[in-house]
């Protein structure tokens, strides 16, 4: 493993964590902004249904919408600094925001002090 790719992961577990805590000085104990005032589409749209098929039956909300645009926007600035595009970088960028979303949630649990890391398993 080289260095770069070291400084890389420490890197993308920094904005991991960071991430977490953002998200659970807004959130508190209750995940998924639950008791955030945000907004929430009705539940009998296409669009609010798919996003619930593929969220294991998360509700949509525009905080999440927002959040993970974010996060996608970030990983996309190479492209925007000089790095080259192609299907297999882009294709990377993707797996990287499901590896950082991964690593963001599991943070979560390990640093709210207001949720039972022992419930996460």
């Amino acid at each position: 493993m080289g260095l770069d790719l070291f400084i890389q992961i420490i890197f993308l577990f920094v904005f991991c964590l960071v991430l977490a805590t953002y998200e659970t000085q807004i959130e508190g104990a209750a995940g998924w902004a639950a008791n955030l005032p945000t907004w929430r589409p009705d539940n009998a749209k296409w669009v609010s249904r798919l996003y619930r098929k593929i969220m294991g039956g998360r509700e949509m909300t525009l905080y999440h919408i927002l959040v993970f645009t974010l996060v996608i926007v970030f990983l996309h600035y190479p492209y925007f600094a000089g790095k080259s595009w192609s299907l297999f970088s882009e294709l990377t960028t993707v797996s990287l925001f499901f590896l950082v979303i991964v690593i963001w949630d599991f943070l979560w649990f390990v640093i709210n002090p207001r949720y039972d890391f022992g419930r996460f398993w």
